[in-house]
């Protein structure tokens, strides 16, 4: 179901009447979580980007499987010229921001993450991985880690 619900969104988004190579960026993240992505730019070392995912998956104190709702969103950092390509860019990138999960409960707190970014030369797309650490403070009060690869599409 996620996948075919990130596969409508690229493709959406591919075939829109927008014009490519613009600021914001939409498109999916595999992993936990398993969602949509957005990122906006914000100048060439600046930039906010976050997701919102539906599913299934273990919480973190019991095995059973339950339906959640995620979301998280981050301040970034870019490091622009961190790592040399010859075609495009891979900037290295660290944020911070909140993170929301609701399961049985809600919980809320604060997520610094890390990651990196491939921007292909000519094309309005990043792909990219991430790793984040979770500190929650409402709810289930304790800390978590997520991680996901993705791609988004720029308009």
């Amino acid at each position: 179901m996620h996948k075919r619900i990130m596969l409508l969104v690229l493709l959406v988004a591919a075939t829109t009447s927008f014009s490519a190579g613009g600021n914001f960026g939409l498109g999916g993240v595999i992993g936990k979580p398993t969602g949509l992505s957005f990122k906006l730019k914000m100048g060439q070392t600046r930039a906010v980007d976050g997701a919102l995912a539906f599913g299934m998956w273990n919480h973190r104190y019991d095995k059973d499987e339950d339906l959640h709702l995620y979301l998280h969103a981050a301040h970034l950092w870019l490091f622009p010229g961190a790592i040399p390509v010859s075609s495009g860019s891979l900037p290295l990138y660290l944020g911070a921001g909140a993170r929301m999960t609701a399961v049985h409960d809600f919980n809320l707190g604060v997520r610094g993450n890390m990651g990196i970014a491939y921007l292909p030369a000519g094309a309005p797309i990043d792909i990219f991985f991430e790793i984040g650490l979770i500190v929650d403070f409402i709810g289930d009060v304790g800390t978590d880690m997520d991680a996901g690869i993705g791609l988004r599409y720029f308009f």
